[in-house]
């Protein structure tokens, strides 16, 4: 179990703020109820990859990626669910492109990008 009985029961966060925590025994994952967007897996990418994030409530959710000079490859809207969410992306919805590539989630008044790597 988590506990405040020594340390504070929180996380710290890449982009500032303080996360809570939980464990969620059916997955043995730790749950968060702040806005996360994790880094795709596997990466690099050779055929697929998959992206996962977590919102604090239900909500659309826009998922973007682009090449290193900024032009869109694609654009996915998502009616997400509260809690982790996980985004299963072909290399071939990324019109061929390989090198550097950032992907940008936004939800509500939240935006956080990653960038991954696709080998040709």
């Amino acid at each position: 179990s988590i506990t405040d009985r020594i340390t504070a029961a929180e996380a710290y966060p890449t982009l500032g703020g303080v996360a809570n925590l939980g464990i969620d025994f059916g997955t043995g994952l730790v749950a968060s109820t702040d806005f996360v967007l994790d880094q795709n897996n596997p990466n690099p990418v050779v055929d697929r990859t998959k992206i996962a994030f977590n919102l604090p409530e239900a909500g659309q959710a826009t998922l973007t990626i682009r090449d290193v000079q900024g032009r869109t490859l694609m654009v996915r809207e998502i009616e997400a669910a509260a809690g982790q969410n996980v985004i299963d992306l072909d290399r071939s919805e990324l019109r061929g492109a390989a090198g550097v590539l950032s992907y940008t989630l936004t939800s509500g008044d939240f935006t956080a990008t990653r960038q991954m790597i696709v080998l040709r």
